[in-house]
């Protein structure tokens, strides 16, 4: 009994630690291969899936944009790498109405 309980609390273990979300770069997520590319197809390989990204906010997250309609109601944050470079920063828009300072 007890080898069964160890199989099984092992197993679980692993598969909380499996399921996470992965950390990906900001430079990963906006890379494009040049097959897609060719056939304007300029979409993240990442698009629709849920990732961890982990950067500096630039800019704060503030309801609405004069310079922007479409996210009148949104949030819109600038994410940006240590180090910057080509591909280090990336734009965050929650379209959804804002609902707290903390909603992002």
């Amino acid at each position: 009994m007890k080898k069964h309980f160890l199989l099984f609390a092992l197993s679980f273990l692993y598969l909380c630690g499996y399921a996470q979300y992965p950390l990906q770069t900001v430079s990963a997520l906006q890379n494009v291969s040049n097959p897609n590319l060719t056939n304007c197809v300029d979409s993240s390989f990442y698009k629709g899936d849920t990732v961890r990204v982990r950067g500096v906010v630039v800019m704060d997250a503030k309801v609405g944009s004069v310079d922007n309609a479409q996210i009148a109601n949104g949030r819109n944050l600038w994410l940006q790498t240590n180090g910057g470079g080509l591909w280090s920063g990336i734009d965050i828009i929650n379209f959804g109405a804002a609902t707290a300072p903390t909603d992002m």
